[in-house]
């Protein structure tokens, strides 16, 4: 999913022409007991895309600030 992202970013794809790609790539939800995996819809893409977190983002005291990795 992170190239998804990367091709996103780049402004040349709209949610819907992007997951209409990653499905003809074979990208699908992770199935559970009760649901089969289906294609990524525009709109979990659009959700995951605007969501801070997946953005490398992170809220502390009102604003957000850059995600770091600790040091192994």
């Amino acid at each position: 999913m992170c190239a998804a992202f990367t091709l996103y970013a780049a402004g040349e794809w709209t949610t819907e022409s992007l997951a209409e790609h990653l499905s003809a790539r074979g990208l699908t939800t992770r199935p559970t007991p009760r649901r089969p995996a289906k294609p990524v819809a525009a709109k979990t893409i659009g959700k995951t895309a605007s969501n801070t977190y997946y953005r490398g983002l992170v809220t502390w005291r009102g604003g957000d600030h850059p995600a770091t990795t600790s040091p192994s």
